[in-house]
């Protein structure tokens, strides 16, 4: 009788941790398509913005 609640008991934890593995692959494939997102977006964002160009200004020598 011990060997067959052992067995349902290891039976339910592998169900459950099928479960949690699709959920998981799922989850990270959710991730996955957020990121390829964010660098579409990073791509085209970068080509709109024009460079500024800034001037410095010299350096002051007080000192002397």
């Amino acid at each position: 009788m011990i060997a067959v609640l052992n067995t349902y008991g290891w039976w339910t934890v592998g169900t459950v941790a099928i479960y949690a593995g699709i959920g998981m692959a799922i989850a990270s494939f959710a991730v996955l398509l957020a990121l390829l997102f964010e660098l579409y977006r990073w791509r085209v964002t970068t080509k709109k913005v024009a460079a500024v160009k800034v001037e410095v200004p010299r350096r002051l020598d007080i000192a002397s």
